[in-house]
């Protein structure tokens, strides 16, 4: 077991050591305070997709996380997914950032919920500038829609870049 926190960019990860890693945050129920917990615990993404569901189970919050772990076709959809994401990242200006890379914002990196993984579609410089999030419900009326992406519209014509963590609703 790690003591150590994940640094930054402390090795080269390899293709397959990258794959896992996006695996593994599309497992379902892994959280990115769980997603920190096994990578410390088992040293690497490849290591813990291979770690035994018990295992799993004792370390993270969430029993449906185990659950996961332990079925087939949830653990095919976390693959089918990291595929997706690397067919994405190969489309002109989409990059995918992983919370080890050098250049994932630092002012994402504080505390325990990290995101092990950023999509990124655009100026990567804008990462490291301030932004905007507009936060709603993920129940959100036509109306409330509409006047949450003429907000967002306004705020990025005005050059401040705005941020989503991918939610449904307004997010």
């Amino acid at each position: 077991m790690s003591e150590q926190p994940l640094q930054k960019g402390n090795r080269l990860m390899t293709e397959n050591e990258r794959f896992a890693w996006l695996q593994l945050a599309f497992t379902p129920y892994i959280g990115a305070e769980s997603f920190l917990v096994l990578l410390q615990q088992f040293g690497s993404a490849q290591a813990t997709l291979n770690a035994p569901a018990d295992k799993i189970a004792a370390l993270v919050r969430h029993k449906q996380a185990a659950e996961s772990w332990r079925n087939a076709d949830k653990r095919a959809l976390a693959q089918q997914s990291a595929e997706a994401a690397l067919q994405w990242e190969m489309q002109d200006g989409c990059r995918l950032l992983l919370l080890q890379d050098d250049d994932f914002p630092e002012m994402l990196t504080q505390g325990i919920t990290a995101p092990p993984v950023l999509f990124l579609r655009g100026n990567a410089e804008l990462l490291h500038t301030p932004s905007a999030a507009i936060v709603g419900s993920r129940h959100a009326t036509p109306q409330a829609m509409r006047i949450a992406k003429d907000f967002g519209r306004a705020l990025s014509e005005k050059g401040i870049p705005v941020v989503s963590g991918m939610a449904s609703g307004i997010d």
